[in-house]
């Protein structure tokens, strides 16, 4: 910064601070309300700027304007998880919409249960098991619905999912998944309820600095 900081200095940063600019090392930005973004400025403008408001500061350099003005490094992140909240809130799947595209492939899949004495590590026994406890094949893998929820099945869930205490997961997986195509399809419903789930909790972590970035925008507006 320059060594002597006059009032006018001051207020042309305070004027310029006031209309959404922000300092970083070697660059500065301005708030855009209108695209709710922050856009980079270049050198050139921001001297004419500060000329314009402080005519009889003839020394000051643009290394001395962005050092003064309000830091962006200090809200960056924040102005970051804004933006990725943005994007997720714009393309998060339905989830409504998503269950009751499932229900009649739940109806249909309820429809093929068979309750008759089956032995873990049948291989017919097995693909019945799965099918009884509503395990479904996705559009990657085999999943278990429960709860609104889609949980994806390996060898170390297997039997809990199953509600088998006392079997070799290994041997239940591998007959299961080698039988996977006649499984019930769920198309692409599993993963695109899990995505939904993920993005949830994304936008409830992101949600404090969306608003703090939000507010800092409509700030903006009417200056």
């Amino acid at each position: 910064m320059c060594c002597n900081i006059s009032k006018s200095f001051n207020d042309a940063i305070c004027s310029m601070a006031d209309n959404g600019y922000f300092g970083s090392n070697h660059y500065a930005l301005k708030c855009n309300p209108k695209k709710r973004c922050f856009d980079k400025v270049s050198e050139k403008e921001v001297l004419n700027l500060f000329k314009k408001l402080c005519p009889f500061e003839d020394n000051v350099t643009f290394q001395d304007i962005v050092s003064a003005l309000p830091s962006y490094h200090k809200i960056m992140s924040k102005v970051d998880h804004y933006e990725t909240y943005v994007q997720v809130q714009k393309n998060i799947q339905n989830l409504d919409l998503l269950l009751l595209e499932f229900e009649p492939i739940l109806d249909y899949n309820k429809s093929l249960y068979y309750n008759s004495r089956l032995i873990p590590g049948r291989l017919r026994d097995d693909l019945q098991l799965a099918i009884n406890n509503d395990i479904f094949l996705g559009y990657y893998g085999i999943w278990k619905y429960e709860n609104k929820m889609f949980i994806p099945v390996n060898r170390n869930n297997i039997c809990l999912l199953m509600g088998i205490e006392y079997c070799n997961p290994g041997v239940i997986y591998d007959n299961v998944y080698s039988q996977r195509h006649k499984l019930t399809r769920a198309n692409s419903i599993p993963e695109k309820v899990t995505q939904y789930y993920s993005d949830k909790r994304l936008l409830d972590v992101y949600r404090k600095d969306y608003d703090y970035v939000n507010e800092l925008i409509d700030s903006f507006i009417l200056k």
